[in-house]
């Protein structure tokens, strides 16, 4: 489940087969195979995957939730229906199924429904730190600064040991002194200092790109897109993860995209 996780689709798949050596019907091997799925954005296969695991184990919590993220990103909203109140009734006061819900929704960018099922979670179990940790970085990757801030607040007073939590708020108090340059499309955000000569040189060539894609595509985003430039390696791993350390050097998540300042010539 950790492969899946982390986009690691062939370990995933192996950690599966060595559970059927141990049972050709095991359902953990399902369930490991549905989540990778659902992370790429494969319903079928996932819905295969649960199927069995659903007819032996109707109130199975990873099943039920995996099926909810299947309903939802498929927009059904019968099935959709069914998953949340059958984890209703087998399990009223459990919010690891609405966070799992949410965590996989936000990966693919359902913000909104993301929000609605993390939400859930937090009001089933008020102090259930996993539920605020994921609907901070959520907030944050949809551009909600406010909202994260508030949200990664009560994470960490829930569980001060909760390094994604730690990580994220520091990052975010530290944002608030970042320089910040709007343009008609664009609000930019860098860190004092030297990143400033990148940043003055962005605003002609990114309104640039701007005209050119919003040409080809016929579609112009309802909202400025923010651009963040960190200053190292480590802040930036922090604002997508929540721990220092993942290889690469830019991400998008939607309305914002955030990049390490280049520093080196290559």
């Amino acid at each position: 489940r950790l492969s899946a996780r982390t986009f690691d689709f062939e370990g995933a798949q192996n950690a599966a087969d060595m559970l059927r050596e141990l049972d050709g019907l095991h359902h953990l091997a399902n369930l490991v195979e549905a989540e990778s799925a659902l992370v790429q954005r494969d319903v079928d296969m996932a819905n295969d995957r649960l199927a069995p695991v659903l007819e032996r184990y109707p109130d199975h919590p990873d099943a039920l939730a995996l099926s909810l993220v299947a309903a939802e990103l498929s927009d059904d909203m019968v099935e959709m229906r069914r998953a949340s109140d059958r984890i209703a009734a087998s399990a009223p006061g459990d919010p690891r199924p609405l966070t799992t819900a949410g965590r996989l929704l936000s990966l693919h960018r359902q913000f909104e429904r993301a929000e609605y099922w993390l939400s859930e979670a937090r009001n089933v179990q008020p102090r259930w730190a996993p539920a605020h940790v994921e609907q901070g970085l959520m907030q944050w990757q949809a551009g909600d600064d406010a909202g994260a801030m508030a949200t990664m607040r009560d994470a960490v007073e829930f569980d001060p040991f909760n390094h994604r939590a730690a990580n994220s708020l520091s990052l975010l108090e530290e944002l608030e002194s970042y320089e910040t340059l709007e343009t008609p499309h664009f609000i930019l955000r860098w860190s004092p200092g030297i990143d400033e000569a990148l940043a003055r040189d962005m605003p002609e060539r990114m309104e640039a790109v701007h005209d050119a894609v919003v040409g080809r595509l016929g579609w112009t985003p309802k909202t400025k897109t923010t651009i963040e430039l960190y200053p190292d390696h480590q802040n930036f791993a922090v604002r997508i993860i929540g721990l220092p350390d993942i290889h690469t050097v830019a991400a998008c998540t939607g309305p914002v995209i955030a990049m390490e300042a280049p520093h080196e010539a290559l």
